[in-house]
């Protein structure tokens, strides 16, 4: 009778407790025997799902807990992979300059298909190589002189248009404004602002869901974005009439000439793609180093009397003259401002490798086919350790210039080696002269606290929208001292 009882019950339990035993001699399995070296710790979790659900509950913590337990290298199994999670300014370039030596990219299915194979993130090699040297034309130093007067154009049409409406939630703004530049000065394409709204209510579940599950049903984000990603098709398709004649200022007009200048001629479908993968690229990360920014300037009014110093000192105060390229460079506290921001709150926190081959690290096997996710957030929050890392202070660079502080080798916002982002200039461009306008033109006050709190998936952004006071005409410019 007691047994009949207790057989239901304690099946269940012994056949978890065998399959968590089968799964870790599986995940033992999987090191590399010819490697004398051992795995790093780690838990590889649950049969199956390994720790992905820990992962997409706690995202952010989920790395911490562990490496205070196991170090800045340890294993784990998460997204259906066996990985090794690595973080520390020597370990992170280690894996960003093995590239096609160590490592390759690796990117989840969702973004895979979403981005599409004539995207430069997932060509490999030969193609990636010569693709990125063509790209990188349209990011010169000419091309963004040429890039500039649109830019400042489009930044201070915002800011004057936040300023007349008072208060704004200033996250989704600066979603519009950041939308505004790239389709304008990266893909050429002259739109209305509805049109624009119209193109975002589609763009944006595309974004959010590009590192989603992807299981292509009804009712889940991968399967919405499958049928919006048709319609972004026809909407470049459409737009691409325009480029017939090659003649175009904006930076795929310039990929597309330097393309067929080298005899490398862009098929439609990866024109698309390119398209494509520049609008993801240029948009949310920029979006949310520009809400940064706009955040931790409001809290630091000391940072904002310098930086406005800085622009009377260079002559830049007078509105009805347009900023000019050359000017913009000679303004290196607003330059130390963004590095700050990029410091503290790093717009990609890492991203994806797969390994090539076995090799060691920090005295640990990778082994071969294993996933490697490398943290660049959590690098950065250990630079300057010995210099208040956690304050907004743009000053430590100047002191990094002086010798007088940390090494900054561990400074990756924008990754390192051959994949580091191609169009990083553009992004810090774009950052100084959103300062520059917003300093010389307005004055903004958070209105629920100067520190929010904050999301850091898909990018870093305040969970409240930022709510913020935007009013007309600059208050230092008000001080007769300031300047």
């Amino acid at each position: 009778m007691l047994l009949t009882f207790l057989t239901p019950v304690l099946t269940p339990v012994i056949l978890f407790l065998v399959s968590c035993r089968l799964w870790t001699m599986y995940c033992d399995g999987q090191r590399d025997k010819n490697s004398p070296l051992p795995l790093p710790p780690g838990n590889m979790g649950l049969p199956f799902i390994g720790e992905t659900l820990n992962f997409l509950i706690w995202m952010r913590d989920f790395s911490q807990f562990r490496r205070k337990v196991h170090g800045d290298v340890f294993k784990t199994h998460i997204l259906g992979r066996p990985t090794i999670r690595v973080i520390g300014a020597e370990n992170v370039h280690r894996i960003l300059n093995g590239e096609h030596c160590l490592v390759a990219a690796l990117w989840p299915t969702s973004a895979q298909t979403l981005l599409g194979a004539g995207s430069l993130s997932m060509s490999h090699g030969h193609v990636h190589k010569q693709r990125r040297k063509i790209l990188l034309r349209a990011f010169s130093h000419q091309a963004l002189k040429s890039y500039m007067e649109e830019c400042q154009h489009i930044i201070r049409s915002h800011v004057i248009k936040w300023c007349g409406l008072g208060s704004i939630k200033a996250y989704p703004e600066i979603k519009r404004l950041t939308f505004a530049v790239v389709c304008r000065v990266i893909l050429g394409f002259d739109l209305s602002e509805k049109d624009q709204d119209d193109v975002l209510k589609v763009f944006i579940p595309f974004s959010s869901n590009m590192f989603s599950v992807p299981l292509n049903i009804p009712g889940s984000g991968y399967y919405r974005v499958s049928v919006y990603t048709s319609l972004y098709r026809m909407l470049y398709a459409y737009s691409y009439t325009n480029y017939s004649g090659l003649v175009g200022s904006d930076a795929l007009s310039l990929v597309l000439q330097h393309g067929a200048a080298e005899g490398e001629a862009i098929s439609d479908d990866n024109l698309k793609d390119l398209a494509l993968e520049l609008l993801f690229a240029g948009y949310e990360t920029t979006a949310s180093a520009a809400c940064s920014t706009v955040n931790l300037l409001a809290s630091n009014q000391h940072v904002l009397k310098k930086a406005y110093t800085e622009i009377c000192h260079n002559g830049l105060d007078n509105l009805d003259e347009p900023l000019a390229f050359e000017s913009l460079g000679q303004l290196e506290y607003i330059n130390n401002i963004v590095k700050e921001v990029l410091r503290l709150l790093p717009p990609i926190g890492g991203g994806f490798r797969k390994s090539l081959k076995t090799f060691e690290l920090d005295g640990y096997q990778i082994p071969k086919d294993w996933c490697v996710v490398y943290s660049i957030r959590e690098t950065h929050e250990d630079t300057f350790i010995n210099d208040n890392n956690k304050d907004f202070d743009p000053d430590r660079w100047q002191r990094v210039e002086n010798g007088d502080a940390s090494n900054v080798k561990d400074f990756l916002p924008f990754g390192s080696g051959s994949r580091s982002c191609a169009g990083k200039d553009f992004a810090r461009l774009l950052l100084k002269v959103l300062v520059t306008e917003l300093v010389r033109n307005c004055s903004w006050d958070l209105l629920e606290g100067d520190t929010p709190a904050m999301e850091y998936f898909p990018v870093p952004h305040p969970k409240n929208g930022l709510p913020t006071q935007f009013t007309g005409n600059s208050k230092f410019r008000l001080s007769s001292n300031t300047c």
